[in-house]
């Protein structure tokens, strides 16, 4: 959700959270997913969503656009949390990195 450090990060990034109506940390179901379509999906279970035919047409896989950023950096507020800012923004923006 929105009032989550990811939830931060994505805003800091004008980004578009498909989730934003969950409170904290949790999971959206895969038709939430599919419905909405998303264009990146940044996700700790990145495989699942390579993997699982139901999430064939999300526009995120056909793109090859599944992240699984780094916890270590995301997962608490501290000093590396900026790496994990850094590490989606080189993601979703790579031309601005090179």
């Amino acid at each position: 959700g929105n009032d989550t450090l990811v939830g931060n990060v994505f805003e800091v990034l004008k980004l578009v959270n498909i989730a934003s109506e969950v409170k904290g940390y949790a999971q959206i179901s895969p038709e939430v997913i599919v419905e909405r379509n998303p264009q990146y999906i940044i996700s700790s279970y990145g495989d699942i969503f390579s993997t699982d035919p139901a999430f064939a047409e999300v526009l995120a896989i056909k793109n090859r656009a599944v992240f699984v950023p780094n916890e270590d950096y995301l997962s608490v507020s501290g000093p590396r949390f900026i790496l994990g800012v850094e590490e989606m923004a080189k993601l979703i923006y790579p031309g601005i990195f090179k």
